[in-house]
This record gives structure tokens, C-alpha cells and sequence, in this order.
């Protein structure tokens, strides 16, 4: 099962890299305060990735992952971006619920939880530039 959590966190520490480009590359309108939030986003993933790691660590798993998430070269207007960041949350919250991620151990447990619960807050966040 700590499989399953290594692998998590080697998504979220993927994603947490993609967003730091798309920071660096993002045009448009709302260009300025995306750019604000995709920074407050990358310094949460890897927040995350971290906590996931040291509890790897702590609990002897062995940590070894592979890159799974791509940089999207061409995404560089406001509304691409929070596209792909919307769908991207949505997808790593999938694998945060997914059977097999290991809460069976209680501090384990509490960090997936608050993956989960952080990610939601995102996915809401961004999915406000929907509304007119």
C-alpha cells in the first residue's frame, strides 16, 4: 500500500514542477493574480510531496518514483492554464480517494487527508474563474 503513497507523492511533487512553469509562462487577462496563485499552489504540492515523502522515510518504505506528469508547452493563456490546473486537481483528488492509498497508519491517514482537503480548496479556487 505505501506504494500507492509514493507514487502520490511523486504526482503532487510532478504537478507542483508543472505549475512553477506555467507560473513563469502564464499571459493574459487575470495573468497577474494566476500568476500570484500558481506560486502559492507550487509551495503547497511540494508541502505535500514532502509530508508524504518523510512519512515514506520515517516508516522505512522504500521511496523511488517516476515522472508521470508532462509540462504542457503550448498553455500559456489564463484560461488554458486554469483548464489544466482544474482538470489536473481533479485527477490527483481521484488518486488521493483511491483504494489502496495507505491510511492505515493513523499519521498517514491524517497527511492524505489534508492532501485531499488542500487540493479540494484549490479545485474550488480555480474553478471561481468560471463564474462571470
Amino acid at each position: 500500500m505505501e506504494e500507492k503513497n509514493i507514487a502520490l507523492a511523486g504526482l503532487l511533487f510532478d504537478f507542483a514542477l508543472v505549475t512553477k512553469a506555467l507560473h513563469w509562462t502564464v499571459r493574459g487577462n487575470d495573468a497577474l493574480p494566476l500568476h500570484e496563485q500558481l506560486d502559492e499552489l507550487f509551495d503547497d504540492l511540494i508541502s505535500y510531496a514532502d509530508r508524504l515523502f518523510e512519512d515514506a522515510f520515517a516508516n522505512d518504505d522504500n521511496v523511488s518514483f517516476d515522472a508521470s506528469l508532462k509540462s504542457p508547452a503550448n498553455l500559456i493563456s489564463t484560461e488554458e492554464v486554469i483548464t489544466f490546473l482544474k482538470s489536473t486537481l481533479a485527477r490527483v483528488i481521484e488518486v488521493t480517494e483511491q483504494e489502496g492509498v495507505d491510511k492505515g497508519r493513523r499519521g498517514t491517514a491524517n497527511i492524505v487527508d489534508d492532501v485531499a482537503e488542500g487540493l479540494t480548496n484549490w479545485l474550488y479556487l480555480f474553478k471561481l474563474y468560471d463564474t462571470p
